[in-house]
């Protein structure tokens, strides 16, 4: 539906309810009202308006100016002032084209300010028609703005996670692809005898680990995986289970790292330790 803040056809609706609007447009804006319900609310409260004011509005003579340029927005030239040589009066009668002539004047000048405050108001009521329907439309347009940062926020999540997902993806095919692949097998330990975990390593890729039915970790610790070599272990990295226990990670090991002999799981605190120090919980040598 067409509003009165794009269409200018209401700007005009002010003139037609003043009885101002050209015959040459009018034709046009009647045919058009009849087709549309908004414009004819509009030009109903603006003709209640103007007939409001008819009863309401106090007879002030009005500046010079403003009564022309009323008259001229009404199409009316201003009247020549008109001189009335009052008759003379008889001892004890009374002027009554005096009197006639004040009533005129009074009429006249009554009308003027009436029509000068019914143009303003006319007006004043088409902005705020404009300002309600821009009002409206800024209001839609910022709840769909809402709307669409709301959905682009969820579609960059997704994006990050897919990414982050398709990178580990890819990551565990190049280790599973690796011509120098190693496997290892972990064992549940006296603090976790039902867990279970299994690893596979290159050199040239890194590491995938997972396991199954771990432990529920106390507050503030984390499960950390070692690398067992000939000498001290190496920390390969953190993990944490989800709520069934079980674990999917890949590690980035450096090349440099000796040959494992097994790989070990320990629950250590947040952050990680340089050495074991916690429970094990997963054991296994290499193959």
């Amino acid at each position: 539906m067409t509003t009165s803040g794009t269409d200018p056809r209401y700007d005009a609706l002010a003139e037609l309810a003043l009885g101002t609007l050209p015959e040459t447009e009018r034709a046009a804006l009647e045919a058009w009202l009849a087709t549309d319900p908004a414009a004819q609310a509009q030009l109903r409260a603006l003709r209640e308006s103007l007939g409001l004011l008819a009863v309401t509005a106090p007879a002030v003579d009005p500046p010079v100016h403003l009564r022309a340029r009323v008259l001229a927005i009404a199409g009316q030239a201003p009247p020549a002032p008109v001189l009335v040589t009052p008759a003379p009066s008889l001892p004890g009668t009374t002027d009554r084209t005096d009197h006639g002539t004040r009533t005129r004047r009074a009429t006249a000048g009554g009308l003027v300010p009436w029509l000068a405050a019914a143009a303003a108001t006319l007006v004043a009521l088409g902005l705020g028609w404009q300002s309600r329907q821009l009002q409206s439309e800024v209001d839609r347009l910022q709840a769909d703005l809402q709307a669409t940062e709301a959905r682009l926020a969820t579609t960059e999540a997704e994006v990050r996670s897919n990414r982050t997902r398709l990178a580990r993806v890819q990551a565990e095919s190049a280790i599973l692809a690796a011509a120098d692949l190693r496997r290892v097998d972990l064992a549940g330990q006296k603090g976790a005898p039902r867990a279970s975990g299994r690893a596979f390593w290159s050199r040239a890729q890194g590491l995938v680990f997972t396991a199954a039915r771990l432990p529920d970790l106390p507050q503030g610790r984390t499960y950390q995986l070692w690398v067992l070599t000939a000498g001290a272990p190496v920390s390969a990295g953190l993990f944490r289970p989800d709520a069934s226990g079980g674990s999917s990670a890949v590690f980035d090991t450096p090349v440099s790292l000796p040959t494992p002999a097994g790989l070990a799981v320990s629950i250590e605190p947040e952050g990680g330790v340089p050495a074991p120090t916690g429970d094990i919980v997963l054991v296994g040598k290499a193959d």
